[in-house]
């Protein structure tokens, strides 16, 4: 019995093949001679290896979860109006350091040399020794040195409508000292009650963002301060600004219009290539002192400045101190202590730091057009 159903079972198999749609495989049965059988054998062997390598392609293709972009034009009558800080490319004022207060502060501006490659590495030498030496004050005193709003705003306008100091959040940059950002998270007008971010209706600069400043030029430090003007960037409303790496330059004497094409990035999260991070299980000092968001460069600061609490022993003052830890601020003029902050400031700018830092899911990028023309006109000075 078991003899018949085992040669019934290969009467099917023999007829299946021998009828099967598959071409090649009727055609090694059926052949009248060993080698032609040989022939279609290795062809049928070679269409399959070729098949198995087809969908393990596309198998590996699909476990690696590709993605296309997808671009998108929106032209909208009500768009969020970015948030914009600005900042005094002159550190601190000449006439509060002739105050007694801040007098030993003098004692870190040299003179120049006449020599224009040895002028060049005094003034870098320079603004780290007067960082320094800024960083043992405390943030009120040192926003007190700084230029203040109500010195530089002589007039705003937003929408046609009138706007005043109110609008705009003052914080405190390591680096360029007072920064004033107008739209920003902690937007507070008296005058309209608007806690909501602005909006703006319309293209064009009479329904953005109109202001007349003055920088004080005659506070400028002559040993520090080698350009004039204001550093302008633009951003989100949740972002941490970094003026010192991003934005542009706004020269004194001139009416500076700046065109902006706002462009928002989503990227998919995991098991997607671009393996982004909306900030979750990544230590970022940024978000934990000023409660912004998630952003590849706050996390890179952040890295940075935790390899340099680790392995020199302090930390910088350009980056937050890690809140809850004591650790006291480096002291350039200690070498060691010097050479190990330089060799990390080194790595953080050539991007050589091993710091898991992924680009951030959701991210606003401002594409910036700077034009400009001479301001007042010879007629307007005639007034």
């Amino acid at each position: 019995m078991s003899w018949q159903q085992d040669n019934s079972l290969l009467s099917i198999c023999s007829r299946t093949l021998r009828h099967t749609s598959a071409h090649g495989v009727p055609n090694i049965i059926n052949s009248q001679d060993r080698w032609r059988s040989c022939c279609w054998t290795a062809f049928v062997l070679l269409v399959l290896g070729c098949m198995l390598w087809q969908c393990s392609q596309l198998t590996a293709t699909y476990l690696h979860y590709p993605t296309q972009e997808k671009v998108t034009l929106v032209n909208s009558a009500r768009l969020p109006f970015p948030a914009i800080t600005f900042c005094n490319l002159n550190r601190a004022r000449m006439s509060q350091l002739n105050l007694s207060k801040y007098h030993f502060l003098q004692n870190y501006l040299s003179v120049p040399s006449h020599d224009e490659h040895e002028a060049g590495m005094h003034s870098h030498e320079n603004e780290r020794n007067f960082a320094f030496a800024l960083s043992q004050l405390s943030t009120q005193d040192q926003m007190e040195l700084g230029h203040q709003l109500k010195d530089m705003l002589i007039s705003c306008a937003f929408h046609d409508e009138v706007c005043n100091e109110s609008y705009f959040t003052p914080f405190f940059n390591p680096k360029l000292g007072n920064c004033y950002t107008f739209n920003g998270p902690k937007l507070l007008s008296s005058s309209i009650h608007q806690t909501e971010v602005l909006n703006a209706t319309k293209a064009g600069f009479s329904y953005g963002l109109t202001m007349e400043l003055f920088i004080e030029q005659n506070e400028y430090i002559s040993t520090l301060s080698t350009a004039a003007g204001l550093r302008v960037v633009l951003h989100g409303q949740g972002k941490m600004p970094f003026p010192e790496d991003e934005g542009v330059n706004v020269p004194p004497g001139q009416e500076s219009d700046i065109g902006v094409v706002k462009v928002h990035v989503k990227r998919l999260h995991e098991p997607y290539n671009s393996r982004c991070s909306s900030g979750q299980d990544i230590r970022n000092y940024y978000t934990d002192v000023y409660g912004t968001d998630y952003s590849r460069e706050a996390c890179k600061k952040s890295c940075a400045q935790t390899k340099m609490i680790k392995n020199c022993g302090c930390r910088m003052w350009e980056f937050p101190a890690p809140p809850g830890i004591d650790v006291p601020l480096c002291n350039i003029s200690e070498p060691s202590v010097n050479d190990c902050v330089e060799m990390y400031e080194y790595k953080l700018s050539h991007d050589q730091l091993k710091c898991h830092c992924p680009l951030q899911c959701e991210e606003e990028i401002f594409e910036l057009t700077l034009s400009s023309s001479q301001w007042p006109s010879s007629k307007y000075m005639e007034v």
